[in-house]
């Protein structure tokens, strides 16, 4: 558990860093916090994997730009961050979170299994 003391945070001009890999932790929430998955993660899965199946073109950055959203302001709501989701992330970071997924997911979607 971490305690609040723990962050680093002397002023509002700093950036705000936490002990931890923020991203890799949106990641794990995303996949392992059954509200989230079922309602945001899983059908965004499915519909790249239907768009994939008959063929069609997509951008899995686009299709997870709305899903990284959501997920970045509910993780920040229920871990209770002192700050809110815009200030806990930064365009570097929603591309990190966006490649990862990728990386995991591009061939589960090109094999079916979603």
């Amino acid at each position: 558990m971490v305690k609040i003391y723990e962050f680093v945070d002397h002023s509002k001009n700093e950036t705000f860093e936490t002990p931890w890999d923020m991203c890799e932790d949106l990641v794990v929430f995303m996949k392992n916090d059954p509200i989230f998955y079922r309602k945001e993660y899983y059908p965004a899965m499915t519909r790249m994997s239907d768009l994939y199946r008959v063929g069609k073109k997509f951008d899995f950055a686009k299709e997870m730009a709305p899903v990284v959203e959501k997920a970045k302001t509910q993780y920040c709501e229920k871990y209770k961050m002192p700050k809110p989701a815009e200030a806990m992330f930064n365009e570097e970071d929603n591309i990190s979170i966006v490649e990862r997924l990728q990386e995991e997911e591009y061939d589960r979607i090109r094999k079916g299994e979603y």
